[in-house]
């Protein structure tokens, strides 16, 4: 899948070249993907975001690298800013338009617990 976006400010990383054929592909580099959906996530609130940050941190993104690259480009983007936003998604009601079964659903809703204790540590200061 190739999701095209526009209007956003410059990469925390410049894209890689990638020959093909007679041309070259620019490809975002894995933490400017997950930079690009931290970003998503905060201002659209869409699941599927959730669904490809869990797998880029899976595959070794750095959350507290790419939080810190997102709020500088975007304004506005704080861990705190993001914990509203995930505690505010009904992932329940809206898995079904996700397409996802009730193993995939409980998998999210246990993610998104795990990324708020990231975000805001138990004890720890929100902002």
């Amino acid at each position: 899948m190739v999701e095209i976006i526009g209007g956003w400010s410059a990469p925390a990383e410049a894209p890689r070249a990638i020959p093909l054929g007679d041309a070259i592909l620019r490809v975002d580099s894995p933490h400017e993907i997950l930079v690009r959906k931290l970003m998503a996530l905060f201002d659209r609130a869409e699941p599927r975001d959730l669904l490809d940050i869990h797998a880029l941190l899976d595959a070794g993104g750095e959350l507290d690298r790419a939080l810190a690259d997102a709020g500088r480009q975007f304004s506005g983007l704080t861990r705190a800013g993001i914990a509203g936003v995930l505690r505010s998604l009904p992932l329940r009601s809206l898995a079904s338009t996700s397409g996802w079964n009730l193993q995939e659903t409980d998998a999210m809703v246990a993610f998104r617990e795990k990324l708020l204790g990231w975000l805001i540590p138990r004890g720890g200061e929100e902002g």
